[in-house]
């Protein structure tokens, strides 16, 4: 069974993409992958029209999980994310 057809992995409807919401560049996020089981927290570095990319955060700051150190994720706005504090 591929991922499309994971009822966890299917994306929202695109009409609903001018509704969502945006973090700003250095806002804090946690990002929780289902698909993959995992969550990865990091700081926001880019803004792109569909998506944002975040800086990991490194396993010294994040002791819950471990990353590369200057790791790299992507999310889709339409994704499971949250700003955190």
């Amino acid at each position: 069974m591929g991922l499309t057809n994971n009822p966890i992995c299917i994306n929202v409807n695109k009409n609903e993409r001018l509704y969502m919401k945006k973090p700003s560049i250095g806002d804090l996020i946690e990002h929780t992958e289902p698909c993959f089981a995992r969550t990865k927290t990091g700081k926001v570095v880019q803004l792109l029209s569909d998506q944002f990319v975040y800086k990991t955060l490194s396993s010294t700051e994040d002791e819950k999980h471990f990353y590369p150190k200057d790791g790299h994720g992507m999310c889709m706005y339409s994704e499971d994310w949250k700003t955190i504090k």
